[in-house]
């Protein structure tokens, strides 16, 4: 079972805690950490929570069936209109046909993510 985390709470203190962001900087972009829950009943972000290794993922429920690509094609749309960003800026990055996935958001900064997340 995943400890629910907040971004409103407390930055790590230590560099042995992990963050409790669920995206970080690269030279590529902002990649972003999710765990999908295909067959919801209503498309949404549900907040940030912790996995057993204590890494940080953004809760996403679409309403999408994961076959055929659908579900990951529902998470990108959902992402960008969270980010106000085109569709094309964002990109599977990993976990393909896994509920623990990896985008790489492109066009936009680690502040304007976490800004957006706060909304």
């Amino acid at each position: 079972m995943s400890k629910q985390r907040s971004l409103f709470d407390p930055p790590a203190t230590t560099t042995d805690e992990p963050s409790t962001l669920p995206c970080r900087a690269t030279k590529e972009g902002v990649e972003l950490f999710v765990r999908a829950t295909p067959k919801a009943a209503k498309e949404r972000i549900d907040g940030i929570a912790l996995d057993a290794d204590g890494r940080s993922y953004l809760k996403v429920y679409v309403t999408a069936a994961p076959e055929d690509n659908q579900a990951n094609k529902a998470i990108i749309a959902l992402l960008a209109k969270t980010f106000s960003l085109p569709k094309s800026c964002i990109s599977l990055k990993s976990g393909g046909t896994h509920r623990l996935k990896s985008f790489m958001l492109d066009g936009i900064s680690l502040e304007e993510v976490v800004a957006a997340l706060r909304r």
